[in-house]
């Protein structure tokens, strides 16, 4: 299991992430998930780092944004 799965089904486990997970596109440290709430619909990106900090960004990055700004090599 690659760290990637790892953070996401630790996430699951904990109920922090209990919505449908849309993408994930990873950059260098950065693990960006890219999930729908499916309790009021809002567009959320969960970057995470390797140090499980976590940003949540609100609606304001679209889906073609985030695979700009984190494009897989």
């Amino acid at each position: 299991m690659n760290l990637m799965n790892q953070i996401i089904s630790q996430d699951l486990q904990m109920g922090q992430v209990n919505k449908k997970i849309m993408d994930v596109i990873r950059r260098n440290i950065f693990i960006c998930v890219y999930w729908m709430d499916l309790t009021n619909l809002t567009k959320k990106i969960i970057i995470k780092d390797t140090f499980n900090s976590t940003t949540i960004i609100n609606e304001t990055i679209s889906k073609s944004h985030a695979y700009e700004a984190f494009n897989e090599q």
